[in-house]
């Protein structure tokens, strides 16, 4: 894995401060149509928060929607109005 650069990514209406990392997918003899990367945070815990894979067809983005921890839930999301 390599780190390209921070940016800022909007997750669920929040700004949040990531560091780009992009894995090493080459293999030989394999030519490389796809490229991935990963948003994970720059804080010490290094949450992924965000993956994206450019394809030839397009692009397919996935995105965190919770961290669960022993010590209690972690909502990325507003919690919404009962």
């Amino acid at each position: 894995m390599k780190a390209a650069k921070k940016e800022n990514v909007k997750v669920h209406g929040k700004k949040i401060q990531t560091l780009r990392v992009e894995p090493n997918t080459i293999s030989e003899g394999v030519s490389r149509k796809g490229m991935a990367y990963f948003n994970v945070t720059t804080d010490v815990t290094r949450v992924p928060v965000r993956g994206v894979y450019k394809a030839p067809f397009g692009k397919v983005v996935g995105t965190l929607e919770k961290i669960e921890h022993p010590l209690g839930l972690y909502p990325l999301k507003e919690k919404q109005p009962e």
